[in-house]
């Protein structure tokens, strides 16, 4: 699927992580976009036919997002290069990380993604 926007695999991708209706609302929180962002990509989503949205039966001002069939095959075509290519790069490293080292980086990612969030709501 070359071509494909990045923001819009980014959000089909965050939909996909769920079994269940996904809210705007959580892939907002999920990617830390903003919620114009997400609008413009689900509607683009939406378009493709990668994604169809119905009212929210809890919420009726907002709707929630599903998966089309086309959509839950590029979902899981992009799981499955992704594993095969994270394996050959474990491979090709021969230090690869240790599990313990990979939790430490996430861990460091994310309070870096924090403060920049932080960071940038107060330079507002």
């Amino acid at each position: 699927h070359a071509g494909f926007p990045l923001r819009e695999l980014r959000t089909l991708m965050s939909i996909a992580y769920f079994d269940y209706a996904v809210t705007g609302a959580k892939i907002v929180r999920m990617l830390g976009y903003d919620p114009a962002t997400v609008t413009r990509s689900t509607r683009w989503l939406i378009k493709e036919n990668y994604v169809i949205s119905e009212v929210n039966t809890e919420d009726a001002r907002s709707v929630v997002y599903f998966l089309t069939e086309q959509g839950a095959e590029l979902a899981e075509e992009f799981r499955r290069v992704s594993i095969a290519e994270t394996r050959k790069l474990d491979a090709a490293d021969a230090a690869s990380f240790s599990p313990e080292e990979v939790t430490n980086s996430l861990w460091i990612m994310t309070r870096i993604r924090n403060r920049s969030r932080l960071a940038a709501k107060i330079s507002k």
